[in-house]
């Protein structure tokens, strides 16, 4: 920790959109932080790529919705609590860090507590913005000066209005697009030229940036109908005319230039995997201080511990460095054990790996760095390379590690520009050729990735989950079904308040079972509805009508000890039956993995928060645990020939079945037009894969994309708003044969979706309404209309 007598604080600008836009000096003391304190606005890239592991990064919500944001006062308050005790504190903004931001009373609460602090600024949203669009702010014939201002509300006096309306100036509106159409009618009716021209950016600087253009004597016509996504910024000038003629953005030679991912404009491709086992944290810092080393040397590195890497990942190594300590009787310490017995069991290979281990330990101890010799003499087993041998370090590590690393590199980088490296290949598992399953095969699979997709101040959970099954066969468009588990806790109540053995054989439906597979899987114990209380209720005497009871607290309730009444309880409750959900993966691109997009569903019976059966057993699995399922084939939902455009309209979970056919289209080289609708509540919260979506567009394989946050507005947009605003393009794409598909939620979004692509047919193929049906239906009869809703 870089610890200061009196600590200093760094109020730093992370520039708009782009995470490239950092400036150097951000990135270096983002490096060098001790905590960084951040802003909703500010890319997680960045975060990733320049704050140390293990740092601390404070998230503090600024944004109009008040339950969403940090008071200006309790932020203060945090950034003067850190500084006092001597750390270097980077509070990080987006944009410029003095730009209509609450700079000041972060600058004074600082002068006044005498904490040493230091300005960096950034990129600022105007300055991104009209770069990305095209438009120079000032420009000798157009406009000698710029004024930036904010419009977060409607109360400006008639004399603003007035002075602005006679300007030459450039006008940048911070914070606009909400009151915009106000803003509009207030220039107009102070005396602005009707034929200055505006410019509204969503996204600046983004993948996913787009420009919207007209005179301001022509909104209300043009724009007026249309919903900003924020952030939004807005331009009003005679050099918004010039952004035509130098959208550079819009050039494709341009932009498939500047918006290709970060690894592929290195100008070395190399990658190399740092992995650590720590149990004091020594083998952590050493990992990092290596990472350190390998990007100043302009390798791409990722930096894992053990416990958090995912095993399936070692098949697609190329380049991997172990640090490893040794505990106890020579053993790994606890944060490597999964990994340790991973590549000590039977069945695989790992040819295509290069590999070298960094052992610490302590040479007071017999078994010297054991457990390191051990995964450097396992990975030699497995058929990997060792590209150097096995470093053993004692108590003084720091200068033999960085030696041993330096010549790591030195053969990795000679491996390279050898013709005789061993090209790395896909694992076997990936690539062998599986019979499909007959009938309901049930898979035994391991989780290998489980995480929440929804972001801070979110009010949803979205769970990202992925399973890996040996011989698993699907495709996508496909759905896995999950039986899901109840509640261990409340089997093991049910069992300790009858006080019946687990193993006592019950008879349900005329068929054995034991007590404890009737209550652990077989039967739904939770959610009890109205007719099977009443059921129930008949059974033991009593009256159940309107209670929220489950099994528990009728058992509990009443006292039921005798296995004659609990035998008829349970013949009365409904079996539990399996949950389908939407594959978000394809086998053309993850092999032996399925993944699956769970949506933990919320409800309420009377004051009583209760959860989904299925969405909150899986929510609650972890990495590592095992999970059984069938695959449900569904031939009504599969992707065209490869040369077919695709329309595809997935609000919130509906994404699912679209990652898919995304990572399916581009692993075949799929030559069709992609177009994506997808839409959530929140932009900063709720876009789901948000990193891959943006990376899709960035690389051609999305050609287009509309979005619809319905929360980020006063006037709520959802998707078949986009397709009503995109409906001249969109039925251009009908009439070209594209196919249309839509997955998600039934109700109401389904029905919504299909009246806006019968207005859009209406609209722009000039047709009767009944005319436009026939169209629509006629789609539904040449399967170019394919829908998946629950």
């Amino acid at each position: 920790m870089t610890m200061l007598q009196n600590g200093k604080v760094i109020l730093a600008g992370a520039g708009c959109g782009d995470p490239e836009l950092l400036t150097l000096k951000a990135a270096r003391y983002l490096q060098q932080a001790d905590v960084v304190i951040t802003d909703r606005l500010v890319s997680q890239a960045i975060l990733d790529s320049h704050v140390r592991v293990g740092i601390p990064i404070m998230y503090v919500g600024k944004q109009n919705l008040k339950t969403d944001s940090t008071s200006q006062e309790t932020i203060n308050q945090l950034i003067l609590e850190q500084a006092l005790e001597g750390k270097l504190v980077v509070r990080l903004k987006g944009g410029d860090t003095a730009f209509f931001s609450n700079i000041l009373d972060e600058l004074e609460t600082l002068v006044q507590h005498d904490i040493p602090f230091e300005i960096v600024p950034g990129i600022t949203a105007a300055s991104g913005a009209s770069a990305f669009a095209g438009i120079p702010l000032t420009a000798r014939g157009y406009s000698t000066s710029v004024r930036f201002l904010t419009n977060y509300s409607n109360d400006l006096p008639a004399e603003t209005y007035q002075e602005l309306a006679k300007t030459n100036d450039t006008l940048v509106f911070y914070m606009s697009s909400t009151s915009l159409d106000h803003l509009v009618d207030q220039l107009l009716l102070h005396g602005i030229d009707s034929n200055i021209p505006l410019a509204v950016i969503e996204q600046a600087t983004t993948p996913l940036q787009r420009v919207y253009t007209c005179q301001l004597g022509l909104f209300k016509a043009q724009l007026s109908h249309q919903l900003f996504l924020s952030p939004s910024l807005v331009i009003i000038g005679k050099v918004v005319s010039l952004h035509h003629r130098f959208q550079w953005k819009n050039s494709e030679a341009s932009a498939e230039h500047y918006f290709k991912p970060i690894n592929n404009r290195l100008e070395s491709p190399l990658k190399i995997t740092i992995a650590y086992g720590t149990e004091t944290g020594n083998s952590k810092k050493l990992a990092t201080d290596l990472v350190a080393i390998a990007k100043q040397k302009k390798l791409l590195t990722k930096l894992v511990s053990l416990d958090q890497y995912r095993l399936s990942d070692l098949t697609k190594e190329e380049y991997f460095v172990t640090v490893i300590s040794t505990q106890g009787e020579g053993e790994p310490p606890p944060a490597a054990k999964k990994f340790y017995d991973h590549i000590h069991r039977s069945g695989f290979q790992l040819p295509q790996l290069k590999y070298s281990v960094l052992a610490l330990g302590d040479t007071s101890y017999p078994l010297f760095c054991k457990a390191g010799e051990d995964i450097d003499s396992q990975f030699e087993k497995l058929g990997s390379n060792r590209i150097v041998p096995i470093q053993k370090c004692d108590l003084d590590y720091q200068t033999e590690a960085e030696q041993w690393f330096n010549k790591v590199l030195d053969q990795v980088f000679l491996a390279d520009q050898s013709t005789n490296v061993v090209q790395a290949k896909p694992s076997e598992a990936a690539v062998k050729s599986v019979a499909k399953p007959a009938g309901k095969t049930i898979y035994q699979g391991e989780i290998l990735t489980h995480f929440n997709l929804n972001d801070r101040g979110s009010k949803k959970e979205t769970w990202h989950i992925e399973i890996a099954a040996e011989g698993l066969t699907y495709e996508s468009g496909d759905s896995i079904g999950v039986v899901p588990k109840n509640d261990p806790a409340t089997v093991a109540a049910i069992l300790s308040v009858t006080g019946i053995d687990s193993a006592t054989e019950f008879t349900y439906k005329s068929l054995p079972s034991s007590l404890f597979e009737l209550l652990d899987t077989k039967l739904n114990i939770a959610n009890l509805s109205e007719k099977v209380l009443e059921r129930i209720g008949a059974i033991i005497g009593q009256d159940l009508k309107g209670a929220s009871l489950d099994l528990l607290g009728i058992l509990q309730k009443f006292s039921i000890k005798s296995k004659e009444t609990l035998e008829a309880i349970l013949n009365v409750l409904i079996a539990q039956s399996p949950r389908l959900y939407t594959v978000s993966s394809s086998p053309a691109a993850q092999g032996e993995e399925v993944h699956i997009t769970v949506a933990r569903d919320v409800f309420w019976i009377g004051e009583e928060k209760k959860y989904g059966r299925c969405s909150d057993f899986l929510s609650k699995h972890q990495v590592g645990d095992q999970l059984s399922f069938f695959v449900q084939k569904n031939k009504r939902f599969k992707l065209p020939a490869q040369d077919k455009d695709v329309i595809m309209i997935g609000p919130g979970t509906g994404i699912a079945a679209f990652r898919g056919f995304l990572y399916e289209r581009e692993a075949v080289g799929a030559t069709g037009r992609n177009w994506l609708f997808f839409g959530e509540q929140h932009f900063a919260s709720d876009f789901l894969y948000q990193t891959e979506i943006q990376n899709w567009y960035a690389t051609g394989v999305l050609n287009k994309v509309d979005l619809a946050f319905s929360r980020d507005q006063r006037e709520k947009i959802y998707v078949q708003h986009r397709i009503k605003e995109q409906g001249a393009e969109l039925y251009l794409w009908l009439e070209g044969g594209a196919y249309v598909y839509i997955c998600g939620k039934k109700d109401p979004m389904s029905t919504d979706v299909e009246n806006a692509l019968i207005e859009v047919i209406m609209v722009h193929g000039n047709k009767t309404n009944e005319a436009s049906t026939a169209y629509f239906n006629e789609l539904k009869d040449n399967h170019r209309y394919h829908k998946d809703v629950y």
